[in-house]
């Protein structure tokens, strides 16, 4: 681990015990082992630190599930890896949840979460349209709204983490895709 890494590991230590708002650069060095004067050398201040941290996390969040849902060739395979994919991801960043829901969340540690939830919706938002509207061209998919059926998987997988985060309830994620894509793609009517 070089020492830019060391720091954004003990940085994120560091806002999970004081929070965004107490956390000090001074705890931050105290926790590398470092005198505040170093952290400088690789950070201008606190918010660079932790948007630093924030986009390496979801960058590798990104990469993960790209790498995954490009290998299947079959559509509905690719959904199915994306939804249990993208909860395990949203479970693994529920670090970052608990810091802007806490009360003292300043305003720009919110606005800047708000800015790249917006940001990584526009993303997803297309990817996805491109494995609805491949699955339609391939005619496994009736012609459909893709932004609907987007707009229900978002949904899912924001719903099945907030249920883990908020109520700890712990459910195999597996299964429950399996169920909830087979009544999107077979519906519920009799």
């Amino acid at each position: 681990m070089d020492r830019k890494e060391e720091i954004l590991a003990a940085a994120s230590r560091v806002f999970q015990k004081y929070g965004l708002v107490k956390s000090t650069l001074g705890d931050i060095a105290r926790e590398c082992g470092f005198k505040k004067t170093a952290l400088y050398y690789y950070f201008k201040n606190k918010d660079e630190i932790f948007q630093t941290m924030f986009h390496i996390d979801i960058e590798k969040m990104k990469s993960s599930i790209l790498v995954k849902v490009s290998k299947p060739d079959s559509p509905i395979e690719k959904l199915r890896i994306y939804l249990f994919e993208k909860v395990k991801s949203l479970n693994q960043m529920e670090k970052y949840f608990d810091l802007f829901m806490r009360e003292d969340a300043p305003k720009n540690y919110r606005d800047f979460a708000i800015e790249q939830k917006e940001k990584i919706l526009k993303e997803e938002m297309e990817f996805l349209s491109e494995i609805i509207n491949g699955g339609i061209e391939q005619k496994i998919f009736k012609k459909i709204s893709a932004f609907s059926l987007i707009h229900i998987l978002l949904g899912t997988a924001y719903g099945l983490s907030l249920e883990s985060f908020f109520f700890q309830r712990n459910h195999n994620t597996g299964a429950e895709i399996d169920n909830i894509l087979e009544i999107i793609l077979n519906g519920i009517k009799k």
